[in-house]
């Protein structure tokens, strides 16, 4: 009794300093999101207007990469207008993750030091960045921690409603990005070794079902199941080391995020296979596959990577998956640091995280910095222009004007499934009214259109980790209607 009481009360001190500090970034951060937020944002709000998938209001375009959050916004936009409501939305799924993880260290089982490490993992300013910054993120990481938990776990396998739970998950993981369908694939050849084949099939088989209904609709409303911006993203095939290699700079670009995630992903398998018996072993070797996959199809494809975002379901899907399995076989000693070893390990990251919390708290100053500037400057003057730029999603939502996406997100299949140069010179002819690009967008842009005779109106500073830029707000003098700007490029 007089060693729990202290216990719990430091428990209860360190859970309320983990709070102060998620409350702190997030509110620090209430106006960052990522420019895809806003594409998102306003393919909701025009499509729930329009009736179809769109953009712009005309263009039939599965321009997005989740059409279950597309989907959530525009059901919430009927409520709200407010440009940070894919905001609220990313942060309320963060934090149901956190809980989620945070449920499964305090369950006191086999790899519960695990579950620990993880959870400080995902407050580590990284981890905040990029699971609250708008987009489907943290909806995929904790549909990805669930699948990873439901199809290794046992228990309610006499409940009447556990196949049509499990259907419905498997649907909304297919819709929330179509990568997961993978997840989905791996998650149940791996518990076939483990899992008893009545229970599979009653649990399991509605689960597989679920995410083909999915993709079947997906086929039958866009004609494919695969984004426009998966074709606009491609590239010509490279080899599995190179993307690799692309793979491992996206997670290490991370910090202590994507290094402790990747660290935590290997330690889960080597002490899975270490303490499995035969069985398990060859269920956590088929389930890890799903790595090697992964980075062989983004080779296959030439998939460009735009940070993290795109692995965190993945190492998340994997750490979670390897856990629950050894849970099921224990006995051995385990490999994970406890007591006072985990506290060593806490306290490192504390002060990584002195480090990188700078770098990260800039990046998001500038976001915020930007969000309120184009926010406040009456963009909405250029609804009835047409403009073009590389990153639409700010310009597009405040200024609701027609938009050419020169890399090819948002104006249909046709125009994503041209090379980079034939997109370039197609939008170009169209001659439009304002740009929005930076410096050396401009500069690539000036073999297929006359950049000077653009006037700068506005200028807007965002940042990345490594390097600030700016973003220039320039329209045609020679165009009625147009607010007129004088500045020159700089």
């Amino acid at each position: 009794m007089s060693e729990a009481a202290p216990f719990r009360r430091l428990r209860l001190l360190v859970s309320g300093a983990g709070l102060l500090w998620i409350a702190a970034w997030i509110g620090f951060s209430r106006y960052a999101l990522l420019d895809d937020a806003l594409i998102h944002l306003r393919y909701a709000q025009t499509s729930l207007r329009a009736g179809f998938m769109t953009f712009d209001g005309m263009t039939f375009s599965y321009g997005t990469s989740s059409p279950l959050y597309v989907g959530l916004l525009a059901v919430l936009s009927a409520a709200t207008a407010s440009a940070l409501l894919p905001k609220v939305v990313s942060v309320v799924f963060y934090l149901a993750l956190l809980l989620l993880v945070a449920g499964f260290a305090a369950e006191g089982r086999e790899g519960r030091a695990g579950w620990i490490l993880l959870g400080l993992l995902l407050l580590s300013p990284m981890a905040i960045r990029w699971l609250t910054d708008g987009m489907e993120t943290s909806l995929a990481a904790l549909f990805a921690v669930l699948l990873a938990t439901q199809t290794v776990a046992g228990g309610t396998r006499g409940r009447p409603w556990v196949p049509w739970l499990c259907f419905t998950l498997g649907a909304a993981i297919v819709l929330t990005r179509i990568e997961l369908s993978l997840a989905i694939f791996f998650a149940l050849a791996g518990a076939l070794p483990l899992v008893p084949p009545s229970l599979w099939a009653r649990r399991h088989l509605p689960l597989a079902l679920g995410g083909i209904g999915s993709l079947a609709a997906l086929q039958i409303l866009f004609g494919h199941v695969l984004p426009d911006t998966a074709m606009a993203k491609r590239t010509a095939p490279v080899s599995f080391w190179e993307a690799l290699f692309q793979v491992e700079r996206s997670t290490l670009s991370s910090l202590t995020l994507g290094a402790g995630l990747s660290i935590l992903w290997l330690l889960s398998l080597l002490h899975g296979l270490r303490t499995a018996d035969r069985r398990g072993r060859i269920a956590l070797l088929t389930c890890n596959l799903l790595f090697p996959s992964l980075v062989a199809l983004i080779a296959i494809r030439g998939q460009i990577l735009h940070g993290v975002r795109y692995l965190l379901w993945v190492y998340l899907f994997l750490i979670a998956w390897n856990l629950c399995a050894q849970a099921r076989f224990p006995g051995r000693a385990e490999l994970w640091p406890r007591g006072l070893r985990l506290w060593i390990v806490a306290g490192v990251l504390l002060v990584l995280w002195i480090f990188e919390g700078r770098a990260v708290a800039r990046v998001l100053e500038a976001r915020n910095e930007m969000f309120l500037a184009m926010r406040s400057d009456a963009l909405h003057r250029l609804s009835g222009a047409t403009g073009a730029g590389f990153d639409v999603g700010f310009i597009g939502f405040f200024s609701q004007a027609r938009i050419l996406d020169l890399n090819g997100l948002v104006n249909g299949r046709a125009v994503a499934k041209l090379k980079p140069e034939q997109r370039l010179r197609r939008l170009s002819a169209a001659n439009p009214d304002f740009l929005f690009v930076t410096g050396p967008q401009a500069k690539s842009l000036a073999p297929f259109l006359d950049v000077g005779a653009y006037r700068v109106c506005h200028q807007y500073r965002a940042a990345t980790l490594t390097a600030d830029q700016v973003y220039f707000l320039a329209t045609r003098s020679d165009r009625t209607g147009i607010p007129p700007c004088a500045e020159k490029w700089p």
